[in-house]
């Protein structure tokens, strides 16, 4: 399942000089090792690779091949045409549950800051300690503040990994990078003529009436 969400191999991105990450392979996997992948230990990834698997859960369950070109224009470009390749690695039911979850964390939970008015939204904040090849430990002070997401969550047009290097003061991923996230989605989709799914957002004020008021 690892590798079917996109970790450990590389994306097929085409650009040059893509990492693979890295995981420990199942034979030297101890009774440390899933508490710690859960919370984002014992692997290192890439940005993209994140980002793709966030985009298996806001497809619900299909890992569509990342690209840089949309379409070729020219024939004889070397470049493949056509649709990107898909495959299905989560059932539609475990990615329906997963959005769901996600919705949570930016409704209630750590993603609070990445919220945008008007959009439904789904993402996790993450912080990580940057590892220290040559002490072969994490640095305590050190971290990686992240945030990935989609929105719309119930028809994604939109997903955006933020990551921020090393945050001075406040480091976790709620605080620093949650709120660009919201800046950056908040201008694409007004770029895109996305329309908001909550009237009030486009400036509509809706109010309860008491009983008897509405005349």
């Amino acid at each position: 399942m690892i590798q079917a969400l996109g970790f450990g191999i590389k994306t097929g991105l085409d650009l040059p000089g893509e990492a693979l990450g890295k995981y420990n392979p199942r034979a030297v996997w101890t009774q440390r090792t899933l508490p710690s992948l859960a919370i984002g230990y014992e692997i290192s990834v890439t940005a993209l690779q994140v980002l793709q698997a966030m985009n298996v859960i806001a497809n619900r369950g299909l890992n569509v091949s990342p690209r840089v070109v949309e379409r070729v224009l020219d024939p004889a470009s070397p470049l493949p045409p056509g649709e990107a390749a898909s495959e299905r690695v989560l059932s539609r039911e475990s990615a329906e549950r997963l959005v769901s979850i996600l919705e949570r964390s930016v409704e209630e939970g750590t993603g609070l800051e990445a919220g945008v008015a008007g959009y439904p939204a789904a993402g996790k904040t993450g912080t990580a300690q940057k590892y220290d090849p040559e002490r072969h430990a994490y640095v305590q002070d050190k971290h990686l503040a992240s945030f990935a997401g989609f929105v719309p969550s119930d028809d994604p047009v939109l997903s955006i990994i933020v990551v921020i290097d090393e945050p001075r003061g406040l480091y976790y991923g709620g605080q620093v990078a949650a709120p660009v996230f919201r800046a950056v989605v908040g201008q694409v989709l007004r770029y895109l003529k996305v329309p908001p799914r909550s009237p009030s957002s486009a400036g509509v004020v809706t109010a309860q009436l008491p009983p008897g008021d509405s005349e």
